[in-house]
């Protein structure tokens, strides 16, 4: 059972990051518009999958449920908070080209972010699987 919904979600991260990956090639050729509007249609996706985890943890009958949900609220107000400190250096900053670059940092860093979360959840996903086969083997031996 673990195993298969490990895979659903394993499944789920691999669309989304094929998403990612076609975002950035296509970052590469786009003009400002289609840029723009892809940001726009990414803001909106984002928008509504804290939307569904929210709800998805709200109707949680997991006792973790409210840590988790508390540690979510958590991540999303640093990434709040950040992104009101980039409009803050973009406004402040006279030069333009610093304050892209420093965006770009930023951006760099997050996808750093990113990576480390995933293999956090991938270590998460192997002490699961490793949980749920160790209780598998102990009601084989009793």
């Amino acid at each position: 059972m673990t195993h298969d919904l490990l895979s659903i979600k394993l499944c789920q991260l691999d669309d989304q990051i094929g998403k990612l990956h076609s975002r950035i090639y296509m970052s590469e050729t786009a003009g400002t518009l289609k840029l723009r509007d892809e940001i726009d249609r990414l803001a909106r996706e984002c928008a509504e999958s804290q939307f569904a985890l929210r709800e998805s943890l709200q109707r949680s009958k997991c006792d973790l449920a409210p840590a988790l949900s508390c540690g979510y609220d958590q991540i999303e107000q640093v990434i709040q908070n950040t992104k009101a400190q980039i409009q803050k250096l973009e406004r402040d900053n006279s030069d333009p080209q610093a304050a892209a670059e420093e965006q770009l940092l930023v951006a760099e860093y997050a996808l750093d972010f990113a990576c480390q979360a995933a293999n956090h959840a991938l270590l998460l996903s192997l002490s699961a699987i490793d949980a749920q086969l160790s209780q598998q083997e102990e009601r084989k031996i009793s």
